[in-house]
């Protein structure tokens, strides 16, 4: 689905005859509807080009599957940076928890402690405990994160990109190419230019530090970019 940058309304599909032919173009819909005051975006973009402009983008990217590959692997080593910042943080909680199960338990055998303090001492030490085994645990599974990510990252990668070269390769009518579209790229914007880019990309490069495998290769096909404007279509 394609969006007008300007006023955010969809853009509509109509169609245009001349002398070439009958050619299908996306413009504001809002515009179409009210009119050239509803809207200061006049763009439009020509379907069959489009389209034919993001299969040759997904061919590129099929073709140079191994440099998609490794920017997933280097967003991964970024999220182990982070983990490794989660890491220190928690063992240093431990190290804490360690120091007031260290003080608590002297406490217990101190002859001047009644037995009554000791008892609430004593469930203070099984509180602290485990808070300590629930540390512990975040530990392990932070570490396991690390070693593991890699190489599933890449993994899922590379089976995203093949399931969606194997799409590709059956698409026949523009309804399978929207279809696919719709599955792969996602939304776009219509720029006033006529230019048009993946709706949403700087929130999504912004806040996704671990993508699943449809977000890496989506961000693959909008850095190689859709180009067409409005007076080439």
């Amino acid at each position: 689905m394609i969006f007008c940058e300007e006023c955010g309304s969809v853009c509509y599909r109509r169609t245009s005859k001349n002398r070439k032919g009958e050619y299908n173009y996306y413009g504001c819909g809002c515009r179409q509807r009210n009119g050239p005051g509803a809207c200061d975006n006049g763009a439009s973009v020509r379907e069959d080009l489009l389209m034919e402009r993001i299969k040759r983008t997904y061919e590129e990217v099929f073709a140079d599957a191994d440099s998609i590959i490794e920017d997933a692997i280097e967003e991964a080593r970024k999220l182990m940076q982070s983990n490794r910042g989660e890491l220190q943080r928690v063992r240093g909680q431990i190290g804490e928890l360690d120091k007031k199960i260290g003080s608590m338990t002297r406490l217990l055998v101190d002859p001047d402690i009644d037995a009554t303090a000791k008892r609430a001492v004593s469930r203070q030490v099984g509180e602290l405990e485990a808070e300590r085994e629930r540390l512990q645990n975040a530990v392990a599974e932070l570490a396991n994160d690390a070693n593991d990510n890699t190489a599933r990252l890449a993994g899922a990668v590379r089976q995203a990109l093949t399931e969606a070269q194997e799409s590709l390769a059956t698409v026949a009518t523009p309804t399978e190419m929207r279809d696919f579209i719709e599955q792969y790229v996602g939304p776009m914007v219509l720029k006033p230019n006529g230019d048009i880019e993946r709706k949403g990309l700087e929130t999504l490069a912004e806040t996704q530090t671990a993508p699943a495998e449809a977000g890496a290769v989506k961000r693959s096909i909008a850095g190689t970019g859709f180009e067409p404007a409005t007076s080439r279509l």
